[in-house]
Parts: C-alpha cells; structure tokens; sequence
C-alpha cells in the first residue's frame, strides 16, 4: 500500500517510517500535514524541518495511528480529540531528539490545549 499526500520536503527517513506504517497495516498512509515552509513555521519546529506529519489511515482512530508510529520509532507523538472529547482520524509523528508524547483536546469553543504526557493518560 502506498503513502501519498504531499511529501514535498520532508526527510526520507520520515517516509521510509510512513512506508513500513503502510506495509504493517496493509493501508495506504494520508500525509495530511507534513513540511511546512520555515517563514511559515520556525525553523527549530519539527514540520519546519522536515521531520514531521500528521497521518490519516481509512480505518484508524488517533490512538492506533499514534501506536504505528511508536511502533516504527517515531519520538515525538500527538493524539488528537474533537471538543466532544471523541478520537479524531489522524495523529502527528516527528523525529525530534527527545521521546515527547502529547494529547491535543479542543473545549466547546474550539480553543485548543495540549497537554503533555504523562499528565493526560496516553492511550
């Protein structure tokens, strides 16, 4: 199975991971978010570097994903949720020096919280 979405700028080591992500699952990987241009995104910022996605697999909730980029070393690792607390369908992965794992929640009126782990349950 394939890995597409626009995987202009990011590090082959990112899309060999995302390759064995498709391999393991036998789905294809949805590159949602990956290399964000450095004016756009700082430099020391992990997109802006070119170590980083956010992924979609038809099938999969934030969880499991972020499970499959743990699985194929993936250090730093974001779940997301809906303000109604349910799971989205995508997570983020990125190669950043420290092992840093995160849960993303958004309350009712869409202000955004990350939390970093372990003081929100990883799952």
């Amino acid at each position: 199975m394939p890995v597409t979405g626009n995987k202009e700028g990011l590090k082959q080591e990112v899309l060999d991971k995302l390759e064995e992500i498709s391999r393991n699952t036998g789905k294809t990987v949805y590159i949602t978010d990956g290399y964000r241009d450095e004016q756009k995104d700082m430099p020391t910022k992990t997109h802006g570097q070119g170590i980083a996605a956010d992924i979609y697999i038809d099938g999969m909730n934030t969880v499991e994903i972020s499970r499959e980029l743990e699985k194929v070393g993936f250090t730093g690792l974001g779940q997301y949720y809906n303000n109604d607390n349910s799971m989205t369908t995508f997570a983020h992965g990125d190669l950043r020096d420290a092992e840093t794992k995160w849960v993303h929640r958004e309350d009712a009126q869409g202000s955004r919280k990350f939390i970093k782990w372990p003081e929100e349950p990883w799952k």
